[in-house]
């Protein structure tokens, strides 16, 4: 199924996000440099989006980072939300890199 990754691919994202830790205090400087240019500057909803990951990267617990767990905690969805009728975190998810 398109969007799922075997554990240990999983097991090694978790691992590069501890790397990344190291360096909270640049990477936060880098994302909030990201979301005031230019690209960004249309989009609030993609700057709370990249600024949350970061966040929930560097300090949550690895399920915050699931669809779900995003749409009820960012974008105010219910926990019953149906991912499937409502892809506000997939959409965004999806621009933020174009951006």
């Amino acid at each position: 199924m398109a969007g799922r990754v075997d554990s240990a691919t999983h097991a090694a994202a978790l691992a590069k996000i501890g790397e990344a830790a190291k360096h909270e205090v640049e990477l936060r400087a880098h994302v909030d440099e990201i979301v005031q240019g230019s690209a960004f500057k249309g989009s609030h909803r993609s700057q709370l989006f990249l600024k949350h990951i970061v966040e929930q990267a560097l300090h949550g617990d690895p399920a915050d980072l699931r669809e779900r767990s995003i749409g009820i905690s960012l974008f105010n969805r219910p926990a019953t939300y149906d991912t499937a009728d409502d892809a506000i975190v997939r959409g965004t998810a999806s621009h933020v890199p174009k951006r």
